[in-house]
């Protein structure tokens, strides 16, 4: 199609689960398309998406370009037939062989999709179970400083010692920075941390399936829940519909 990024209109966002995965959007660009040729030729203007992926296809056509097309399509005898500004009916056809090496090609650009796994009975929501020997781990070995009481700090073992000494005598004395239980921090101020969830209020909600925990998570989940009760972190409300279902981190 010609053209650079510089002509895109901006768009801030992704494009979900499309090719199975998230994807980068460029912008927009308007371009005049012609379908056809000779005299059942006909030329409109499409907004195109422009996004990063890998893709058999080089473009997607949706709906609205077919509405303004005024074309049908008929995906048994792969063609589709447009009226013309002459009032003749263009047709294009589909190459059966070179349809066919695109969707194979869809099929090899697909990554893994997700899997609910089952250990036991339970179902695991944790997404991390596939990448437990991924995680970030200390470049060296690690030890335990006593800081007073049964509280211990983790520090790297391969310090000299002058410098060990210092790190622990500056960690004793800014202890109180530390929150030991959920009790050290009750508050939270919102101009230090906030989180938000980015939620489009003209989408409609979907419950979730609701997952029963075993004993042993039911137990873990009571407990950690009570924790964030007792300090005003989380307060029982009402409501008629199940929202989502708990996940153990």
């Amino acid at each position: 199609m010609g053209g650079s990024l510089d002509e895109l209109e901006s768009h801030e966002g992704v494009l979900a689960w499309f090719s199975s995965d998230s994807v980068q959007v460029w912008g927009y660009i308007e371009a005049h398309i012609t379908f056809g040729d000779d005299s059942k030729a006909k030329t409109i203007t499409i907004r195109y998406m422009v996004v990063n992926t890998h893709s058999s296809y080089n473009i997607l056509l949706g709906r609205p370009t077919i509405k303004n097309l005024r074309a049908v399509v008929s995906p048994v005898h792969m063609k589709m037939k447009y009226p013309t500004d002459r009032g003749e009916v263009g047709v294009i056809r589909v190459d059966q062989r070179v349809a066919r090496k695109c969707y194979e090609g869809s099929l090899k650009n697909k990554k893994k999709c997700w899997q609910v796994e089952r250990r036991g009975g339970e179902v695991e929501l944790d997404p991390r179970i596939d990448y437990e020997g991924e995680r970030p781990q200390p470049v060296e070995e690690v030890k335990n400083v006593a800081m007073g009481g049964d509280r211990f700090l983790k520090i790297g073992s391969c310090m000299e010692m002058e410098r060990e000494k210092e790190l622990v005598e500056y960690l004793k004395e800014n202890l109180s920075s530390f929150a030991w239980m959920v009790q050290d921090m009750p508050v939270i101020y919102p101009d230090v941390m906030r989180h938000w969830l980015s939620m489009n209020p003209n989408v409609k909600l979907v419950v979730q399936k609701r997952r029963k925990l075993g004993e042993e998570r039911r137990q873990i989940v009571d407990e950690e829940v009570e924790k964030l009760r007792s300090v005003g972190y989380v307060w029982k409300i009402q409501y008629l519909a199940w929202l989502a279902n708990v996940v153990l981190v």
